[in-house]
């Protein structure tokens, strides 16, 4: 199961240099099916914030859905204050 903070390490390292859009991408297209698949049971309080932020993130190396900095940052307050 996918946690806040796994994803939030996972953005910090893309904006570090740490992965490119690809590696974030595939790596979060693994958690969102694992989790479809596993049909893992989230709190309520995650229940919406994670998968969409998964659906986000995971078509980001796709041109037409790259994400700038400043939207990474505001994925991880949301994930942090949500």
């Amino acid at each position: 199961m996918v946690t806040r903070s796994e994803i939030i390490s996972h953005i910090e390292a893309r904006l570090s240099g740490m992965l490119n859009d690809e590696q974030l991408a595939s790596w979060t297209f693994d958690q969102f099916y694992d989790m479809e698949l596993h049909e893992a049971g989230l709190s309520p309080d995650d229940a919406t914030i994670i998968p969409a932020i998964l659906d986000t993130l995971m078509f980001m190396d796709d041109p037409a859905f790259a994400l700038d900095e400043a939207i990474l940052r505001d994925l991880i307050t949301q994930l942090k204050y949500a």
